[in-house]
């Protein structure tokens, strides 16, 4: 294997090709010149750019599963006793994940923050996200207040209104689960989508 020499795309690795170092030292592959520059900006926190879009993956991830367990949920019988209760349950995990990405993501050391202070042509992409936030997290409140409204076995008509609510909003995290992939895509040429 050869030496590790430096030049002006950043440091060429035999085998891997270009790279950089990151705040830990660690000598990693370059996923795009701007991803360089990114992460070569420095913030406060040790969170580095990769562990920020890392972080950014993992509750992607978990808005994923909720949202899955959520269309699983309503999709189950109505008649069931335990149908209100069993929606709760997953709208409460939906909240949880949604909180947990809302408090990385929107940190100063989050992929918002940092795509906008890197990329400050993104600022109004941004600022939809964080919008979105506060929507989505009033959104599933109203949902979750309007089930606790309903009896444990609820009409047919009422059990179909939440339904259409629900689809409705799981249509809403979608959208903005795209946006939040475009919006890094668009910063930094990384494609956080993960798996289908």
């Amino acid at each position: 294997m050869g030496d590790i020499t430096n030049n002006d795309d950043g440091l060429y690795l035999p085998g891997i090709g270009t790279g950089i170092l990151n705040r830990k030292g660690e000598i990693l592959p370059a996923v795009s010149r701007r991803m360089e520059i990114w992460m070569a900006t420095e913030i406060e926190d040790p969170i580095t750019g990769v562990e920020a879009l890392e972080a950014a993956k993992r509750h992607r991830e978990a808005l994923r599963q909720a949202m899955i367990e959520l269309e699983a949920a309503i999709a189950s019988p109505s008649r069931s006793p335990s149908w209100s209760t069993d929606i709760d349950l997953r709208l409460d995990r939906l909240q949880a994940a949604l909180a947990d990405h809302i408090n990385d993501v929107e940190s100063p050391q989050g992929i918002i923050s940092q795509t906008v202070e890197n990329e400050p042509r993104l600022a109004s992409s941004g600022d939809i996200l964080r919008n979105d936030h506060v929507r989505l997290t009033d959104e599933v409140r109203r949902m979750r207040a309007t089930l606790h409204g309903l009896a444990d076995e609820p009409e047919i008509d009422d059990a179909a209104a939440v339904r259409r609510s629900i689809l409705e909003l799981l249509g809403e995290f979608s959208r903005h689960r795209q946006h939040g992939v475009d919006f890094v895509y668009d910063a930094y040429n990384v494609d956080i989508g993960g798996d289908i």
